[in-house]
């Protein structure tokens, strides 16, 4: 039987909940739909960032504000590592650097 990996390398600041310290303005945050690991079939990955824009890349490349703009569910069909960055308006930025 084949399976998919969704693979989480590492990530920074507040991913789906995680306490930041108070100082200064409030962490980014990116919420994914599913955590990283092992799937027996295709799946489709929801991301959002409270206040803020999501890029992403599929292919390992570390995303920038050039990669392709989040606007809905993301299908994975085979093993995938998919990265994000968030962007805020005020010139804060989170990558979650491997999902």
């Amino acid at each position: 039987m084949k399976r998919l990996l969704l693979f989480l390398l590492c990530c920074s600041g507040a991913i789906n909940g995680a306490a930041q310290s108070t100082d200064g303005p409030p962490p980014a945050e990116i919420i994914l739909s599913m955590p990283a690991g092992f799937y027996p079939a295709p799946v489709e990955v929801t991301a959002s960032c409270p206040g803020g824009r999501l890029y992403y890349t599929t292919d390992g490349t570390v995303p920038s504000r050039a990669s392709r703009a989040y606007q809905g569910p993301i299908a994975i069909g085979q093993t995938t590592v998919l990265r994000f960055l968030a962007t805020y308006s005020d010139g804060r930025e989170d990558r979650l650097e491997g999902h």
